[in-house]
C-alpha cells in the first residue's frame, strides 16, 4: 500500500509539472527565464518572406479587422514605445475604402553589416496596395536581425496613405515620415503629415 500511495504522489507531481509547462507554453511567454533574449523567427529569414509576412498581416489587419498578427510583427522595443498602440492598430484596419485586390512592391532597400560574426540586417519596403476603390502606399521599415540590441528586431514602424495625398505630398515636395522612429502612420491631409514628421525629426535629434 505505502508503494501505491508513493506512485501515487508521484504520479500528481507529475501532472501537475506538464500542467505548469503546458500554461507556461500557452499563454505567449518567451521568456523562461529572466534574462532570455526576445525570440525573432526572422533572424535567418529572407527579405522576401519578411515582406510578404508583413504585407499579409496588412491585408489581414484590413480585411479581417484582425490586427493581432501585424501587432505580433512588431519589436519588443517599438511594442514599449509606440503610444495608444491598439488604437492606433485599429484605426490603420479602417483606413481603407473598397475590397483589397492585390499588392506589388514598389521599391525600398536594405543594409546588411557583418563584422566578425555580428550582424545587423534591416529592410525597408514600399508597397502600391490596390482596392475596388482605389490605390493606396505602404511603407514600413524591419530589422531582420541586430546582434547589438535584440529588442530592436522585428517591424519599427508602419505607413500607409493614399496615392492621392501621396502625390500631393511628392508634388509640394512636403515632408515624409521617419520610419526609423517607432509608430503606426496614416494620414487624412497633408498638415497630419507635416506635423508627424516635424515629431518624428524632433524625437530623432533627442536620441543623437
Amino acid at each position: 500500500m505505502k508503494t501505491q500511495r508513493k506512485h501515487l504522489a508521484f504520479g500528481r507531481r507529475i501532472g501537475m509539472i506538464i500542467i505548469s509547462l503546458s500554461i507556461l507554453f500557452t499563454s505567449g511567454c518567451f521568456h523562461l527565464f529572466s534574462n532570455r533574449e526576445p525570440v525573432n523567427k526572422y533572424r535567418y529569414s529572407t527579405e522576401y518572406t519578411v515582406e510578404q509576412d508583413v504585407m499579409e498581416a496588412v491585408v489581414q489587419a484590413i480585411e479581417e479587422k484582425d490586427t493581432e498578427t501585424l501587432k505580433s510583427l512588431f519589436s519588443e522595443k517599438s511594442c514599449s514605445e509606440i503610444q495608444d498602440m491598439d488604437q492606433k492598430l485599429e484605426d490603420f484596419s479602417q483606413y481603407v475604402d473598397g475590397e483589397i485586390e492585390s499588392f506589388e512592391k514598389n521599391g525600398g532597400g536594405s543594409d546588411r553589416l557583418s563584422d566578425y560574426g555580428y550582424v545587423v540586417h534591416d529592410l525597408s519596403a514600399n508597397f502600391d496596395l490596390y482596392t475596388s476603390s482605389g490605390k493606396y502606399i505602404v511603407g514600413f521599415r524591419f530589422f531582420i536581425r541586430n546582434d547589438g540590441d535584440r529588442s530592436v528586431e522585428g517591424l519599427t514602424s508602419i505607413l500607409i496613405i493614399t496615392e492621392e495625398l501621396y502625390d500631393e505630398s511628392l508634388e509640394l515636395e512636403g515632408p515624409t515620415c521617419d520610419l526609423s522612429v517607432p509608430d503606426i502612420y496614416y494620414f487624412y491631409d497633408l498638415e497630419e503629415q507635416k506635423q508627424a514628421a516635424e515629431s518624428a525629426s524632433d524625437e530623432t535629434t533627442e536620441n543623437k
